[in-house]
Protein backbone atom coordinates (compact mmCIF):
# COMPACT_ATOMS: atom_id res chain seq x y z
CA UNK A 1 0.00 0.00 0.00
CA UNK A 2 2.95 2.27 0.86
CA UNK A 3 4.77 1.37 -1.99
CA UNK A 4 1.98 2.41 -4.30
CA UNK A 5 1.51 5.02 -3.04
CA UNK A 6 4.48 6.16 -3.42
CA UNK A 7 4.70 5.04 -7.13
CA UNK A 8 1.84 7.31 -7.45
CA UNK A 9 3.77 10.28 -6.09
CA UNK A 10 6.54 9.75 -8.12
CA UNK A 11 4.91 10.04 -11.20
CA UNK A 12 3.15 12.86 -10.19
CA UNK A 13 6.22 14.82 -8.78
CA UNK A 14 7.92 13.68 -12.30
CA UNK A 15 5.13 15.53 -14.46
CA UNK A 16 6.19 19.07 -12.91
CA UNK A 17 10.21 18.46 -13.41
CA UNK A 18 9.42 17.07 -17.24
CA UNK A 19 7.31 20.46 -18.23
CA UNK A 20 9.94 22.31 -16.61
CA UNK A 21 12.70 20.45 -18.15
CA UNK A 22 11.29 20.47 -21.84
CA UNK A 23 10.71 24.08 -21.61
CA UNK A 24 14.41 24.65 -20.59
CA UNK A 25 15.47 22.48 -23.81
CA UNK A 26 13.64 24.02 -26.28
CA UNK A 27 14.27 28.38 -26.30
CA UNK A 28 10.40 28.89 -27.31
CA UNK A 29 7.02 27.79 -25.65
CA UNK A 30 6.06 26.97 -29.81
CA UNK A 31 9.15 24.25 -30.08
CA UNK A 32 7.97 23.15 -26.63
CA UNK A 33 4.24 22.74 -27.65
CA UNK A 34 5.35 20.62 -30.72
CA UNK A 35 7.60 18.42 -29.34
CA UNK A 36 4.90 17.98 -26.81
CA UNK A 37 2.29 16.84 -29.01
CA UNK A 38 4.46 15.36 -31.49
CA UNK A 39 5.70 12.52 -29.38
CA UNK A 40 2.67 12.54 -26.85
CA UNK A 41 4.73 13.06 -23.91
CA UNK A 42 2.32 15.35 -21.87
CA UNK A 43 -0.39 12.42 -22.50
CA UNK A 44 1.41 10.15 -21.81
CA UNK A 45 2.33 11.38 -18.53
CA UNK A 46 -1.10 12.20 -17.41
CA UNK A 47 -1.94 8.68 -18.52
CA UNK A 48 0.25 7.11 -16.66
CA UNK A 49 -0.20 8.41 -13.86
CA UNK A 50 -4.13 7.66 -13.85
CA UNK A 51 -3.24 4.11 -14.47
CA UNK A 52 -1.39 4.45 -11.79
CA UNK A 53 -4.30 5.63 -9.68
CA UNK A 54 -6.64 2.90 -11.18
CA UNK A 55 -4.24 0.66 -9.88
CA UNK A 56 -4.05 2.20 -6.51
CA UNK A 57 -7.80 2.13 -6.41
CA UNK A 58 -8.25 -1.37 -7.12
CA UNK A 59 -5.60 -2.20 -4.87
CA UNK A 60 -7.11 -0.32 -1.97
CA UNK A 61 -10.83 -1.64 -3.02
CA UNK A 62 -9.20 -5.33 -2.78
CA UNK A 63 -7.71 -4.47 0.45
CA UNK A 64 -11.10 -2.99 1.50
CA UNK A 65 -12.87 -6.69 0.15
CA UNK A 66 -10.54 -8.58 2.51
CA UNK A 67 -11.20 -7.10 5.60
CA UNK A 68 -14.91 -7.30 4.70
CA UNK A 69 -14.32 -10.87 4.25
CA UNK A 70 -12.33 -10.96 7.05
CA UNK A 71 -14.89 -9.00 9.53
CA UNK A 72 -18.01 -11.48 7.85
CA UNK A 73 -16.08 -14.43 8.59
CA UNK A 74 -15.27 -13.65 12.43
CA UNK A 75 -19.00 -12.43 12.68
CA UNK A 76 -20.23 -15.68 11.22
CA UNK A 77 -18.01 -17.81 13.09
CA UNK A 78 -19.46 -16.17 16.60
CA UNK A 79 -23.27 -16.94 15.02
CA UNK A 80 -21.98 -20.26 14.59
CA UNK A 81 -20.84 -20.45 17.91
CA UNK A 82 -23.92 -18.80 19.66
CA UNK A 83 -26.24 -21.56 17.88
CA UNK A 84 -23.95 -24.13 18.89
CA UNK A 85 -24.68 -22.92 23.17
CA UNK A 86 -28.30 -22.34 21.77
CA UNK A 87 -29.02 -26.03 20.15
CA UNK A 88 -26.71 -27.46 23.56
CA UNK A 89 -29.53 -25.58 25.94
CA UNK A 90 -32.57 -26.75 23.58
CA UNK A 91 -31.25 -30.03 24.16
CA UNK A 92 -31.10 -29.60 28.08
CA UNK A 93 -34.39 -28.46 28.09
CA UNK A 94 -35.84 -31.55 25.93
CA UNK A 95 -34.20 -33.80 27.77
CA UNK A 96 -35.32 -32.32 31.28
CA UNK A 97 -38.94 -32.33 29.61
CA UNK A 98 -38.49 -35.93 28.90
CA UNK A 99 -37.50 -36.69 32.95
CA UNK A 100 -40.20 -34.50 33.67
CA UNK A 101 -42.87 -36.37 31.85
CA UNK A 102 -41.50 -39.75 32.84
CA UNK A 103 -41.98 -38.80 36.85
CA UNK A 104 -45.28 -38.00 35.98
CA UNK A 105 -45.89 -41.13 34.70
CA UNK A 106 -43.81 -42.65 37.46
CA UNK A 107 -46.18 -41.49 40.02
CA UNK A 108 -49.14 -42.25 38.22
CA UNK A 109 -48.40 -46.00 38.08
CA UNK A 110 -47.44 -45.82 41.43
CA UNK A 111 -50.54 -44.33 42.12
CA UNK A 112 -52.36 -47.09 39.90
CA UNK A 113 -50.02 -49.70 41.95
CA UNK A 114 -51.26 -48.47 45.33
CA UNK A 115 -54.91 -48.57 44.37
CA UNK A 116 -54.66 -51.77 42.32
CA UNK A 117 -53.75 -53.53 46.02
CA UNK A 118 -56.46 -51.36 48.19
CA UNK A 119 -59.10 -52.68 45.89
CA UNK A 120 -57.45 -56.27 46.39
CA UNK A 121 -57.76 -56.18 50.03
CA UNK A 122 -60.83 -54.81 49.96
CA UNK A 123 -62.55 -57.59 47.46
CA UNK A 124 -60.51 -60.26 50.28
CA UNK A 125 -58.69 -61.30 47.23
CA UNK A 126 -55.09 -59.64 47.57
CA UNK A 127 -53.82 -61.37 44.65
CA UNK A 128 -56.85 -60.49 42.27
CA UNK A 129 -55.28 -57.47 40.71
CA UNK A 130 -51.30 -59.47 40.28
CA UNK A 131 -51.13 -58.90 36.01
CA UNK A 132 -52.29 -55.01 36.77
CA UNK A 133 -49.65 -54.64 39.41
CA UNK A 134 -46.91 -56.41 37.99
CA UNK A 135 -47.78 -54.60 34.43
CA UNK A 136 -47.44 -51.04 36.39
CA UNK A 137 -44.54 -52.34 38.10
CA UNK A 138 -42.47 -53.08 35.13
CA UNK A 139 -43.63 -49.49 33.57
CA UNK A 140 -42.32 -48.11 36.21
CA UNK A 141 -38.74 -50.11 35.61
CA UNK A 142 -38.80 -48.77 32.32
CA UNK A 143 -39.38 -45.41 33.15
CA UNK A 144 -36.79 -45.00 35.43
CA UNK A 145 -34.37 -47.01 33.16
CA UNK A 146 -34.79 -44.84 30.46
CA UNK A 147 -34.20 -41.23 33.34
CA UNK A 148 -31.22 -43.24 33.94
CA UNK A 149 -29.88 -42.91 30.21
CA UNK A 150 -31.09 -39.70 29.99
CA UNK A 151 -28.96 -38.56 33.04
CA UNK A 152 -26.31 -40.53 31.67
CA UNK A 153 -26.44 -38.56 28.11
CA UNK A 154 -26.95 -35.10 30.11
CA UNK A 155 -23.56 -35.75 32.11
CA UNK A 156 -21.93 -37.07 28.91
Amino acid sequence: MKKMCSIVMVFAAMIPFLGFGVLSYYPSLEEASYFSTTFGIGASLFSGAALGLAIYSFVLQQKQNDQFEHATLKAMAGQMEALELLKSAIDEQASTAKVTALNTLIAMDERRLKDLKEWGRNLGDENRYAGGIRKAQNRINEHRAKIETISDSIEG
